[in-house]
């Protein structure tokens, strides 16, 4: 690769962008833990801490702590509803780094 060829730079650029190459290897190598796997309850719970990064899943889990410390027979609502948020935003970078500290 040298700097006067074109195609070397469009390849390189491509492979850091959020949702280029790279992004897209990444999320095919990735998976989310069952909504059955303990993992979830253990976050809701606060047993388990970890530092997410992105804002709408710490947004989430701020409410959804409350609501669980309220009402504990909500878990498995929570759990699903945590769970499905991961999901969505599957292809976000932070989510998909907040899902590698999940494991």
């Amino acid at each position: 690769m040298t700097k006067s060829d074109p195609d070397s730079s469009i390849k390189l650029l491509s492979g850091i962008t959020p949702f280029g190459t790279f992004a897209e290897e990444l999320f095919e190598t990735m998976t989310l833990p069952l909504p059955s796997s303990p993992v979830w309850a253990d976050i809701i719970s606060g047993k388990k801490a970890i530092a997410f990064e992105s804002l709408t899943i710490k947004i989430f889990l701020g409410s959804a702590q409350q609501r669980f410390k309220l009402k504990p027979e909500t878990m498995s609502q929570i759990v699903a509803e945590l769970h499905n948020l991961f999901e969505k935003n599957i292809k976000i970078p932070t989510v998909q780094r907040d899902i590698e500290k999940l494991a």
